[in-house]
């Protein structure tokens, strides 16, 4: 992981937003630079651009849910990973978010310096994960040439790219 990460912080309060960073100023070893995004309906454009080594989302936005951002994300195959803040655990809304595509859930209000570096940490590498293993199981090692599996799948997707 590099010695600078750069998050995304998606909630509509200023407050929520100090908190955060007051937590990841305690964090010695590693910079992190925090943007904020109040606005749900620009966030995914955000999430989508790679500018961001992962974001911290509130999960509830009045009388909305990030749920729709979050499948957002994921049919458009994104490569940030997001993991979902509430203020109280809720079972169903953390099982929600996980098959939605979040990395992580997280309660605001147990949210310390270790637990958010350890969930930004692993969001990260897991996503790297993931990345290293769909390039094995689509592109011929020996010759990076994209197999037969991503051709199917292009074709049945109608795709273009390689």
């Amino acid at each position: 992981m590099n010695n600078k990460i750069k998050v995304l912080f998606i909630d509509r309060e200023q407050g929520e937003y100090l908190l955060i960073a007051e937590i990841l100023s305690h964090i010695r070893h590693v910079h992190y630079e925090l943007v904020w995004c109040n606005q749900l309906d620009s966030a995914l454009n955000k999430i989508l651009s790679q500018e961001y080594d992962v974001a911290l989302l509130d999960y509830y936005w009045g009388s909305a849910t990030a749920r729709d951002l979050l499948n957002a994300a994921r049919v458009q195959a994104c490569q940030t990973p997001i993991v979902v803040m509430t203020d109280e655990m809720e079972t169903e809304v953390d099982r929600e978010a996980i098959r939605a595509g979040a990395a992580d859930y997280l309660i605001k209000g147990q949210i310390d310096h270790l637990l958010l570096e350890r969930a930004i940490r692993y969001a990260i590498e897991r996503k790297q994960t993931e990345q290293h293993l769909s390039r094995l199981a689509h592109y011929d090692p020996l010759t990076d040439v994209p197999n037969r599996i991503l051709f199917r799948d292009r074709l049945e997707h109608g795709d273009q790219r390689t």
